[in-house]
């Protein structure tokens, strides 16, 4: 199983850079392989379970969201710098986006305490 995902993982990464240069290809790009890197990883180091109390699944909501609107602010404020300079930071930008949805937010939320299940310790 590993294998197929890394595999998935590469060949999304192929695709972005052969791509043509727009920033919405790569933005997509990256997303899907900061995602799905952060999505490997996290499936063998970070156990994550989104059932729990109530006050567990609002407080989840709420930091998730605050993230989201962090990032659209950042994202909206910057410029973007022309030709494949700007596409790699799109990218890349994106990408950390992707990875922090799937592998950051969920380290979170278990150091916070705000899932269900064995905790690390």
């Amino acid at each position: 199983m590993r294998q197929w995902r890394s595999a998935v993982v590469a060949f999304l990464g192929t695709q972005a850079v052969a791509q043509e240069l727009n920033l919405m290809g790569a933005g997509a790009a990256g997303f899907i392989l900061g995602g799905g890197i952060g999505a490997l990883v996290g499936g063998k180091h970070v156990t994550f379970r989104g059932d729990g109390a109530g006050w567990q699944r609002i407080a989840r909501f709420g930091i998730g969201i605050t993230g989201v609107l962090l990032f659209l602010g950042m994202a909206s404020g910057a410029g973007v710098p022309e030709g494949a300079t700007g596409v790699f930071v799109v990218a890349l930008e994106l990408a950390i986006f992707g990875s922090r949805l799937t592998l950051g937010t969920p380290w979170l939320f278990r150091m916070l305490r705000l899932s269900s299940g064995a905790h690390p310790s």
